[in-house]
């Protein structure tokens, strides 16, 4: 008797095919199939198959398939794990040497085997099986090392007990405090976890954000849940509290540029001013530019606690409603801020540009400045458009026109050179005093603000062209050729929007084919969308000691030496020079050696906390986008589909703002996803739904804490779905909810 209630449940569980089951559920099943009504016997056998991963428990106690069920290849990897929005994981396969591999796997939750996002695990493949985008499966059999070490959640009491709701809801972990001593419900925590047991967290409580209700708590979880440091440590704000400039600092080394007309260009509001520039137009038709970058590393000393704290942040973090700085701000803001009519410690790059664009005579030094005038992007903006007529000398006028002059050359260089200038739509998000947001603009870009990018170009091009010719460690910022199988299927659905490209270019793609493409189609109404979903085709950009060239700089020697207050690649290039080059007898021959030896970790590291970075500010606008639309809710808006997916579409907003039209939100017709075009398509009437299309939507719903906004598309709304059976809707439509 027992092998037969073994097959029958092992039989319901494959007849489920996937779904999980609930033990009481199951045990009844099997008692009415059987005629056996000894329950504790049928659990007792549950719990073996469960013993013997014939069976296996979900994290809600559920039972589905276990691994033993299917066959497993024998070979064991490693890689490491990201849960996606349907608590399903991806792998990033390694090989024994940590290295990445191009391989991938895919793991259904029920295989997870308590794995969350970022830890390092040991996995097997399942043989023969595969999901529609040709991954193959895999199921988590060790978790060798949990990489989450704080987690953000909500406090919540329930009755004379509580719970940790994640803010992530892709972590399904249950977590233990080991004190609640002070908390209230609803206090939004900073929890660090002690040890991983038997699924569930044990932590402690690091820090008590507010009141999920407080005003900026909301902004104030995301920052905490990517473990971005506000506050600096006591030992840094007294380095940091210097009071004077001394101008004659390494007087033997350092040039005095104070007679020279120097001027930094920002926005109105920055308070950070970094970089200020010098052009002359020479006897010889060559243009003179000198780019003056804050002497950040004079103050940053090497190993220092500032030093620590800079290199550990590596970035400043720029959010809709403060800034988290790299250096505090009694450097940034003010001894380092380039500030005008006062001395300023600074690096300067200097070169001659002739008319084709060409670079001659860079030299790199130290310098002492003072700022003429502190100029705004709008002002000269409107003195370049004929606005306005500013109250500026003579010479800043003919600096100033010249300026522009050399900003045309170094565009029509850089432009044939096969510099890839991307249009995309970047939000600025409008809060009131709250931290509401009561409106959404898109950034402008005038001729101030791409002449200044162009300018700080040069100056990067500059110090690494002269770096490689003194033989000088270095670090580089790379950025390396787009993976070919994505830039054909780009042009596959750039084609749908009349994107011209041309088959030929993919068996020799340089920076100038881009370049090529986005020039011939400049006048393509969608361009603004064809650039978004051709920038994700790209390599993402690092740093490196390695120089492979910069792609979509059209550069092959390229670094960041321009924004030294805020990003610490900067500053590093900055010690290195002065290190190598302009006084080495200010440090040791074993600090050369430790920082040279050191650079590949500082490079692995700036290149991490910038993508963390990135991706607060990203969850921080969507955040405050989500907040913006729950007052739109019922609001008709015009859109662009931006992405098709199985279930469903997302619809680009001309504000940039994203919504989700799921296919079980859409009526009038039985819709499927059909992959090989990567469209939507009514069964009984043909009509198509794929990218590009411009759309009408009305906003249905907004979950403000997942950060999702829903919406129907107009004259689709879901109560107008044909009547009838429909085989093709229904087999769509039993599979699992999708929890996006």
């Amino acid at each position: 008797m027992e092998q037969k209630i073994i097959k029958t449940i092992e039989d319901i569980i494959i007849e489920e095919k996937g779904r999980p089951i609930p033990s009481g559920v199951l045990m009844d099943k099997v008692r009415k199939q059987l005629n056996f009504d000894k329950k504790n016997i049928i659990y007792g056998l549950i719990d073996k198959l469960v013993e013997k991963n014939i069976l296996r428990k979900t994290p809600t106690g559920m039972l589905v398939e276990g691994y033993i069920s299917r066959e497993l290849e024998s070979t064991i990897y490693r890689g490491t794990i990201a849960i996606n929005s349907n608590l399903d994981g991806y792998i990033r396969v390694k090989d024994e040497n940590g290295l990445p591999l191009e391989m991938e796997a895919y793991v259904n939750n029920i295989n997870l085997n308590g794995a969350i996002t970022g830890d390092l695990v040991e996995f097997q493949y399942m043989k023969d099986k595969v999901t529609k985008q040709n991954v193959r499966h895999a199921v988590v059999k060790k978790i060798i090392e949990h990489n989450t070490k704080f987690i953000v959640g909500e406090y919540q009491m329930i009755g004379n007990t509580y719970n940790v709701l994640i803010d992530d809801t892709r972590n399904y972990t249950k977590i233990q405090l080991q004190d609640t001593e002070g908390l209230v419900n609803g206090h939004k925590i900073l929890v660090e976890i002690k040890e991983y047991r038997d699924g569930i967290a044990y932590g402690a409580v690091s820090k008590v954000l507010g009141h999920k209700d407080d005003v900026g708590v909301d902004i104030l979880s995301i920052i905490a849940s990517h473990g971005i440091e506000i506050d600096f440590t006591q030992e840094s704000l007294d380095e940091a509290n210097i009071k004077d400039v001394d101008a004659n600092d390494n007087n033997d080394v350092r040039r005095d540029l104070k007679d020279r007309i120097i001027v930094t260009i920002d926005p109105a509001t920055s308070k950070d001013l970094d970089d200020a520039i010098h052009v002359k137009k020479l006897d010889n038709g060559k243009y003179f530019l000198s780019v003056c970058i804050a002497d950040v590393s004079h103050y940053v000393k090497y190993k220092s606690n500032l030093w620590q704290e800079a290199t550990k942040r590596a970035t400043s973090v720029y959010l809709v409603d403060r800034v988290i700085p790299m250096l505090p701000h009694t450097l940034s803001n003010n001894i380092c801020s380039l500030n005008p009519e006062v001395p300023r410690l600074t690096l300067t790059c200097d070169m001659q540009i002739d008319s084709d664009g060409n670079y001659s005579d860079i030299e790199v030094y130290p310098s002492v400045i003072h700022s003429t005038q502190r100029l705004s992007y709008d002002e000269v903006n409107e003195y370049f458009d004929g606005q306005a007529k500013p109250t500026w000398s003579n010479e800043l006028k003919q600096m100033m026109d010249w300026s522009k002059e050399l900003h045309h050359i170094l565009r029509t260089r850089k432009a044939k050179d096969g510099y890839i200038d991307f249009e995309v739509k970047e939000p600025i998000i409008v809060v009131d005093e709250k931290c509401w947001p009561i409106d959404i603009i898109i950034k402008q870009r005038g001729i101030a603000q791409k002449m200044i990018e162009d300018f700080m170009i040069c100056a990067n091009e500059g110090v690494t062209i002269n770096a490689n010719k003194l033989d000088i460690p270095f670090i580089y910022r790379v950025h390396g050729k787009p993976d070919i199988a994505r830039l054909e299927n780009f042009a596959i659905e750039a084609k749908k929007l009349g994107f011209i490209t041309n088959k030929q270019d993919f068996d020799d793609m340089k920076p100038n084919t881009i370049a090529r493409w986005l020039e011939q189609n400049h006048n393509n109404e969608n361009i603004a969308l064809i650039s978004k979903l051709l920038l994700r085709c790209m390599q993402k950009a690092e740093y490196s000691t390695k120089n492979i060239g910069h792609f979509g700089l059209s550069s092959d020697n390229y670094t960041h030496f321009t924004s030294p207050i805020r990003r610490t690649p900067d500053m590093i290039v900055h010690l290195l020079y002065w290190m190598f080059v302009f006084k080495p007898s200010l440090f040791t021959d074993a600090q050369r050696e430790e920082f040279k030896n050191s650079l590949p970790e500082l490079c692995a590291n700036s290149t991490a906390k910038e993508i963390e970075a990135v991706q607060c500010e990203r969850d921080v606008n969507q955040l405050k986008f989500c907040q913006y639309m729950s007052k739109h809710i019922g609001d008709r808006f015009e859109g662009t589909i931006s992405t098709v997916k199985s279930f469903g579409m997302f619809i680009e907003l001309d504000n940039t703002v994203e919504v989700l039209v799921r296919v079980a939100n859409m009526g009038k017709d039985f819709w499927k996803f059909i992959p090989d075009t990567n469209v939507i398509m009514g069964n009984r009437t043909g009509k198509v739904f794929t990218f590009g299309n411009k759309v009408e939507i009305k906003i249905i719903d907004v979950n403000i804490p997942c950060r999702q906004i829903n919406a129907v598309i107009v004259g689709y709304e879901p109560d107008e779905r044909p009547q009838g059976n429909n085989r093709d809707f229904k087999r769509h439509h039993d599979r699992k909810v999708h929890k996006y």
